[in-house]
């Protein structure tokens, strides 16, 4: 039957259904015992078994191409088996408090170059219990690849980059969208887990979109103490020809070098009023859309980084600010448009989460997708 909480405007009385085809499946976990360690506190990304899926059809290992831990053009061995945690929030965006920041630091390609998973990543966690550490974790369990000398090279990099200890906890823009005219807050907090003061300098970026022409530069010295953090904010109000889309960089400088980046991008959102026939009709039977008929596509939508997630994290809503990615949701509405989804339903969650819920709309007008 119809959900009476969700379609509460449908009214009561008979109404008709249209049904495709569906099927049963045995379930998978039938024979499933818990493990000793199970009962363990969980390490996000790492354990329990439900942080990580098996990977197959690698055709190749490619370092990550936004992060300053590894060298980006350094070629890594392929492997023939591996696992991947699932994508978590990269603390993009400022002002958050995410509770952590995940950096994928190499990720597995099949033959078309379509992301399989990521193999090596670095988790900062900024909340109890693990506060202020760091998790690097590499899923490739194929000896041969573990022993060459160019994974073993990495390896060195990464661990030396812990033991420095200096990281951007989040960076950017305080929100991923804004209305015209509102100034855009720009931020970076920097946390330290190693045993001495370091002087940094956080660098922001704001330029034209796909390495277009820079309109914002300002450079934000800090100094963090040992297991400390430090907090530095500017802002930017765009000038005359404003365009729709900026993209947003901040580097972390230690003596002249980058050793940490985060980018993502802001929209700007329309006020063109909606034209009639971009809404959705009803007429007889059917729906309409521009004046055609409209045949809804369409799921109950939480992206694909929850998978995995505590049930103290996941039900605090993807919207949530610290919990919405706006990377990881493009993606999967990339992947839906190319399925031929054309509409979603959400929940919204508190009000805190409004300004990505706008981002998120925005996002799905440039896919063609609906959203109730």
């Amino acid at each position: 039957g119809l959900a009476q909480s969700h379609t509460t405007a449908v009214g009561g009385g008979p109404h008709t259904l249209w049904v495709d085809d569906f099927g049963t499946a045995p379930n998978p976990f039938a024979d499933f015992q818990a493990e000793p360690s199970q009962a363990l506190l969980p390490m996000e990304t790492i354990s329990p078994t439900y942080k990580v899926f098996p990977l197959d059809g690698i055709a190749s290992a490619k370092v990550a191409t936004d992060q300053a831990l590894l060298d980006p053009t350094v070629e890594l061995p392929t492997p023939r088996s591996a696992l991947s945690c699932f994508a978590r929030p990269k603390g993009e965006g400022f002002g958050n408090g995410g509770k952590w920041r995940w950096v994928p630091l190499a990720r597995a390609l099949d033959k078309q170059g379509e992301e399989r998973g990521t193999v090596m990543w670095l988790l900062l966690n900024n909340a109890f219990p693990y506060k202020q550490s760091l998790f690097a974790a590499v899923g490739i369990d194929d000896p041969e690849v573990l022993k060459d000398h160019r994974m073993a090279a990495a390896l060195v990099d990464v661990a030396r980059r812990m033991r420095q200890g200096v990281f951007l906890r989040e960076a950017g823009a305080r929100q991923f969208s804004y209305w015209p005219g509102e100034p855009i807050e720009l931020g970076a907090e920097v946390v330290s887990t190693g045993a001495e003061a370091v002087a940094v300098t956080a660098r922001v970026t704001v330029s034209a979109p796909r390495g277009g022409k820079r309109v914002f530069r300002e450079a934000m010295p800090l100094e963090v103490g040992p297991g400390g953090s430090a907090t530095a904010t500017c802002s930017w109000q765009p000038g005359p020809g404003v365009l729709d889309l900026y993209d947003v960089s901040v580097q972390l400088l230690h003596n002249g070098e980058v050793i940490d980046t985060l980018s993502h991008q802001v929209g700007i959102l329309s006020t063109k009023p909606a034209a009639r026939d971009d809404f959705v009709t009803v007429k007889g039977s059917d729906f309409y859309l521009k004046g055609k008929k409209w045949y809804p596509v369409g799921i109950n939508y939480w992206p694909v980084y929850v998978s995995g997630s505590e049930t103290g994290d996941y039900s605090l809503g993807w919207l949530t600010p610290g919990f919405y990615d706006p990377d990881e949701v493009e993606r999967d509405l990339v992947r839906m448009e190319a399925l031929g989804i054309n509409m979603v339903s959400v929940q919204t969650g508190a009000p805190d989460g409004i300004p990505n819920l706008l981002d998120f709309l925005r996002r799905c007008e440039q896919h063609g997708i609906k959203v109730n």
